[in-house]
């Protein structure tokens, strides 16, 4: 009994001291909680200066060249107005003619018997320009005459006076002007000229009522009558 009581001290010196070290463990290591642990720390990218952005963006376009190319709206506003004007292009081809192509119009061939008709209209449904090419040669007398019987079946239209010699700087010096006016109050300008190269008889109608109020227009446009080169 006596021997066991000289080793009790021991024991309790190595249990206090067992305890200590338990407890020193767990305050500088303690147990974590798996769902507390913090996300690793991510670096956000610089932002790229200037010149690397265009380096970068100007690979990926070599590389994408696959991609459709953006609408140029320049490009298809003249597409569009080519198109317009195509068939007064292939008209003036088969005749042999040239002509100032007054902007904004649209066109389409017809004929009438042997006459050759282009047929521009400035808006949809309005037809106000008209040119007739035939071949073989003509009296200007027939041109006001044509004028009537054409457009018979639409409207009448009366001749005002007698036609007159029209100056112009195109390569026909003898040609001839019909003023004249539709049951409707429009007012008709027609261009009536005999090209002998080609032998071809032709006339120019003009019924747009913008046009008949800008005469140096409509002389521009005259003017610019010749044969293709």
């Amino acid at each position: 009994m006596k021997s066991l009581n000289q080793h009790v001290p021991t024991i309790v010196f190595v249990i206090g001291f067992c305890l200590l070290a338990f407890a020193m463990r767990t305050f500088f290591h303690p147990s974590v909680d798996p769902t507390l642990i913090p996300l690793p720390k991510q670096e956000l990218p610089l932002p790229a200066s200037e010149g690397d952005r265009l380096k970068n963006t100007s690979s990926l376009l070599l590389r994408a060249g696959h991609l459709a190319k953006p609408a140029n709206r320049l490009e298809s506003a003249q597409a569009v107005a080519k198109e317009k004007r195509r068939a007064a292009d292939e008209f003036f081809a088969h005749t042999g003619l040239r002509m100032r192509i007054p902007d904004g119009y649209s066109f389409y061939q017809d004929s009438d018997g042997p006459v050759q008709v282009l047929v521009g209209s400035s808006e949809p449904g309005k037809r106000d320009f008209y040119f007739f090419a035939t071949k073989g040669k003509y009296p200007a007398a027939r041109g006001g005459q044509y004028l009537k019987d054409y457009f018979a079946d639409e409207f009448v239209i009366k001749v005002n006076g007698k036609p007159q010699n029209f100056l112009n700087r195109s390569a026909y010096n003898e040609m001839i002007q019909f003023k004249a006016m539709t049951e409707r109050g429009v007012e008709v300008q027609a261009f009536f000229f005999f090209d002998a190269k080609l032998n071809e008889t032709c006339m120019l109608v003009l019924m747009n009522k913008n046009l008949s109020r800008q005469p140096a227009r409509i002389k521009e446009i005259v003017d610019s009558l010749g044969r293709k080169a």
